[in-house]
């Protein structure tokens, strides 16, 4: 168990095998902040993003936060995010959409997302 002083703020980062994930706590607002995370191109659309995501909601918990917060700005980082946090949690601008071209998948514009996830409060 984690013991902060209300002024305490940190930093966590949570490495796998697959990829890792980057995210600040702020003691005073109890918000655990996901700055960015990463799964390696060769792991991708295999659920690790999904796992990353909820390593981060075990972390929160065992720093008593209220809440989980991020940008998301990938359609895979919304659909994981959808996953583990659930719809409720967030407020999406834009969802991306691919169009046939040149390309076989070109994104035509991007995916815009903001999570702001309440943890439930424990006894």
């Amino acid at each position: 168990m984690y013991k902060l002083n209300l002024t305490d703020e940190c930093s966590i980062r949570i490495m796998t095998a697959q990829g890792w994930l980057e995210a600040n706590f702020d003691a005073v607002s109890a918000n655990l902040t996901i700055e960015r995370y990463e799964v390696l191109s060769s792991q991708r659309h295999q659920g690790h993003g999904k796992q990353l995501l909820r390593l981060a909601l075990v972390e929160a918990r065992l720093l008593e936060a209220g809440t989980i917060s991020g940008d998301i700005t990938s359609r895979e980082s919304l659909q994981a995010a959808r996953t583990v946090f659930g719809e409720q949690s967030l407020k999406i601008k834009a969802s991306g959409q691919f169009e046939q071209d040149k390309r076989p998948y070109h994104l035509r514009f991007g995916t815009e997302a903001t999570l702001l996830f309440q943890l439930p409060e424990t006894a």
